[in-house]
């Protein structure tokens, strides 16, 4: 049976936790919801999110409550200027080479005269997904922009230009944070794997593989592209295993510490 504790606590369909709640503190209204505590860990029992709920409203009040510190309001064009005068000492010459090709090329333009602390998850999601969905640049080369924004936010957080709630949006809440859009199956996790398989020949000589392929909607052509390969590759033997998952969705949180 709930009571006043529980209210704003519901269990989710995965079987965790999460929490809202919604305060008015001297005229000013304050809304939260989370699924997860500040190290982006899922609550895991009902208890756990009443705790963190409770927490979470005396934090509010608590803010509230302490002198505002009035925090400089820098442009990213400006954060990024810091980060290559401090941030970035010992990087390697080819990195540095990269990083200013993507901000002098494409950022820049884009993002450079918005005050950081004005840029939205949302925004950035959307910008890559324009760049590998519309302009079709490959995932790899997507993946170095949102490396460039993780780098930006880093910088303006350590220097107090973005508060700890707008970092943990945008870096931290994986509910929330900036991430890369859905690989494009075909296109990108075939070549992927077909260079992966052709190293893992390269440097296991005279090993005998099972490689396990797990996938949603490969096409089969592709599929028995990568089946001939194994049976191509020398130096060691590679059996392919192909299983279908027809509801990869379910598995899409495993997913984000394999290849996508």
């Amino acid at each position: 049976m709930s009571n006043k504790k529980d209210s704003g606590v519901y269990q989710l369909d995965n079987g965790y936790w999460a929490y809202r709640f919604k305060i008015n503190i001297d005229g000013t209204t304050k809304e939260k919801r989370r699924r997860t505590d500040e190290f982006g860990n899922p609550f895991k029992t009902k208890t756990s999110a009443v705790k963190a709920r409770q927490q979470a409203i005396v934090n509010e009040k608590v803010s509230a409550a302490a002198p505002q510190v009035k925090r400089p309001r820098k442009k990213v064009s400006e954060v990024y200027d810091e980060y290559c005068e401090f941030g970035r000492a010992g990087k390697a010459y080819a990195t540095i080479v990269k990083q200013d090709s993507l901000w002098n090329n494409h950022i820049k333009s884009k993002f450079g005269k918005r005050y950081v602390d004005d840029i939205s998850v949302a925004e950035i999601n959307d910008y890559l997904a324009e760049l590998y969905y519309t302009e079709n640049r490959a995932y790899s080369y997507t993946e170095s922009f949102l490396k460039i924004f993780y780098l930006i936010f880093g910088q303006a957080y350590s220097r107090n230009y973005l508060n700890a709630e707008q970092y943990d949006k945008l870096c931290k809440n994986k509910d929330t944070k900036i991430h890369m859009p859905k690989m494009k199956i075909d296109e990108d996790t075939v070549p992927y794997v077909a260079v992966g398989l052709t190293a893992m020949a390269h440097n296991l000589k005279d090993a005998d593989i099972d490689f396990f392929f797990l996938h949603s909607h490969v096409s089969r052509n592709n599929i028995e592209m990568l089946e001939a390969l194994c049976e191509e590759l020398e130096n060691c033997k590679i059996h392919f295993r192909e299983i279908l998952v027809p509801h990869a969705e379910v598995y899409s949180e495993l997913a984000e510490y394999g290849t996508g």
